[in-house]
């Protein structure tokens, strides 16, 4: 009896956007379409997500936790969709280490990635 083994090797594609370090949470931060941030605060990073009209179609935000948690608050008239479920409030994730990709899609915000523990608020 012959088996046959295929090898599939996948790389993981780095994002197309450069990483901004937010090391203290005083107040909310906007952030800017196609760019990621990552948390190393001891609490919790407050973000709001771009302006619709300051966002291209397919543009992408991204919040990785690498030592707090984060909030992301939505602006007015704007959505996230998780699944089946949406929110104009916001998303949030209290732990370190989550992480999410946010895409644009003309009109409202879906989360195109997510790791860990998120909740809609």
């Amino acid at each position: 009896m012959r088996f046959a083994s295929i090898l599939i090797s996948y790389t993981v594609p780095s994002p197309r956007f450069g990483w901004v370090e937010v090391s203290v949470a005083p107040e909310t931060t906007r952030m800017a379409p196609n760019t990621g941030y990552r948390v190393n605060a001891s609490d919790v990073a407050t973000f709001s997500l771009p302006l619709s009209s300051d966002s291209p179609d397919g543009c992408k935000v991204a919040i990785d936790g690498y030592s707090g948690g984060w909030e992301v608050r939505c602006e007015t008239g704007q959505k996230i969709i998780f699944g089946s479920k949406e929110s104009a409030i916001g998303i949030r994730a209290t732990h370190p280490r989550n992480l999410i990709e946010l895409v644009f899609n003309g009109q409202d915000w879906k989360v195109f990635m997510a790791v860990g523990s998120l909740e809609l608020i």
